[in-house]
């Protein structure tokens, strides 16, 4: 005779229950089989007709969390929203959800809240798993650190160890609705799509005959330091006294305890998913607003989204204006504004930077190139790490090698010839300025020669050892450096 579904899942909860248990007391290379089915009341087969090993089990919780997600991608697709509120329910009181959103917590090793909290042993984070809860959950201030980051400071709000964890907790319930309510061509913090997404997507709608002739290329004024909690409140569906709890828990800095009344703390792992929230719905609106008795015309009013930055296409420069117009209109509900040093209208012919990029059409093709502000800002950043490092002359290779690496990966799917090149005559420049620095009695040509031996194609920094020497390797030339120990 089958066992009734009831009956089967309070069974595997109860092994579960005790699982977590015991797992909490002795860690899991101690917890057997036996003693999971003691503690639970059942006997050892009643465990293997649900788990083949303790291992299983874990397995089994990441997978119920996975099932969960999808339910809630599935329901919130369909609009049945009140059974988008029992799943979230459920799932972030499942034993699964907890303990990955410590697992989440505890892997990022990020800096610790205001108490200083973090959970290392294995006791310390079963406990923690199991302590998550919404009944009494007060969320304690943020400790904010200042970053610079070029010109500008950032301000970034760290959570206690709990509060990290509540927040993975119910980004984990609020992640498959945002990515079913999304914009479709939204590409910042969503899984499965990149920067190299949103430039493809990019491409396909301004190439071509027949193409836009017109941007409208805008970006929000501190994002997430005005976007209005009470939008929030009103419009994300989530637990609204969790999401309380996190808005308005205060920030702690220089000893002073401030409030927060406006905004989300950069630095929480939901702020990202609330952003995309506020801003998706974006391209409906603009559909609705400019074509409300026919069916849309694609080339005009069509977005490309990473985070607050976009790019709309336009027919004409006067819908361009009507674009702006109604963006505003849209920011404006949210308690945002636009950031008019970086917003403005261009014709695509005349060519407009996005993404570090140059974007400009020429007889119906698009040409794409590093912008010359990023050019200058790799630049600069190249001077100040060479000039001001102080570790060994491998460790100076290796890491520049890394950095151009990186920077000349994004960049190689563009028309980056001439950029490469000029990177390549900075990197030439100030290798020597090192070299004279360090040893000011040789001949610079001493320090740094092109190694004509070896050709390399293509731009890829990479480092070779030869004896004693390191070669940099740069945009169609090997530089070897002769460096002299002091």
């Amino acid at each position: 005779m089958k066992k009734q579904p009831q009956q089967t899942a309070q069974t595997r909860k109860k092994l579960m229950d005790s699982f977590w248990k015991l797992y909490c007391d002795d860690g899991i290379d101690r917890v057997t089989v036996g003693a999971v089915a003691k503690d639970a009341g059942y006997n050892r087969g009643t465990f293997y007709e649900y788990f083949t090993d303790v291992y299983d089990l874990l397995d089994q919780l990441e997978d119920e969390l996975l099932e969960y997600q999808r339910s809630l991608a599935r329901v919130a697709f369909a609009g049945h929203w009140g059974h988008v509120a029992e799943l979230q329910k459920k799932l972030v009181r499942s034993l699964a959800a907890k303990a990955l959103a410590v697992r989440h917590v505890v892997q990022n090793d990020s800096e610790p809240g205001i108490d200083g909290v973090r959970w290392q042993t294995d006791g310390e984070k079963m406990r923690a798993a199991l302590s998550l809860t919404s009944k009494g959950y007060h969320a304690r201030p943020y400790r904010r650190f200042l970053l610079q980051d070029g010109d500008k400071e950032r301000r970034i709000n760290v959570p206690t160890a709990y509060d990290k964890a509540m927040q993975a907790l119910y980004a984990f319930s609020l992640d498959p609705v945002a990515e079913s309510t999304a914009d479709k061509k939204s590409f910042a913090f969503r899984k499965g799509r990149s920067i190299y997404d949103a430039h493809a997507c990019l491409c396909r709608a301004l190439e071509g005959t027949g193409a836009p002739e017109w941007i409208v290329r805008a970006d929000v004024r501190a994002c997430y330091d005005s976007l209005s909690q009470e939008w929030l409140l009103a419009h994300i569906p989530m637990d609204r006294k969790v999401l309380r709890e996190f808005l308005k828990a205060g920030v702690a800095f220089g000893g002073e305890l401030f409030p927060t009344e406006v905004g989300i703390s950069q630095g929480a792992s939901l702020s990202p998913i609330l952003g995309n929230m506020a801003l998706d719905g974006l391209q409906a609106y603009l559909y609705e607003q400019l074509y409300p008795n026919r069916s849309p015309d694609y080339g005009g009013g069509d977005l490309t989204r990473v985070a607050d930055d976009m790019i709309i296409t336009a027919r004409s420069r006067a819908q361009a204006e009507l674009i702006l117009e109604l963006l505003e209109q849209f920011l404006a509900a949210r308690g945002l504004k636009l950031n008019w040093d970086k917003t403005y209208i261009s014709k695509v012919s005349m060519g407009f930077e996005f993404l570090s990029r140059w974007y400009r059409r020429e007889d119906s093709v698009l040409v794409v190139r590093p912008s010359d502000q990023a050019v200058k800002r790799f630049e600069n950043s190249l001077e100040s790490f060479i000039l001001g490092h102080k570790g060994s002359q491998q460790t100076l290779i290796e890491r520049l090698n890394r950095k151009l690496n990186g920077w000349g990966s994004y960049h190689r799917v563009t028309d980056a010839f001439d950029a490469f090149r000029r990177i390549d005559s900075c990197v030439q420049a100030l290798l020597i300025k090192k070299m004279r620095q360090l040893h000011p009695k040789r001949k610079w040509n001493e320090h740094v020669r092109k190694d004509k031996a070896e050709a390399w194609s293509g731009y890829a920094a990479g480092i070779r050892c030869r004896a004693d020497n390191w070669t940099i390797r740069g945009y169609g030339k090997t530089y070897l450096l002769c460096l002299y120990e002091k």
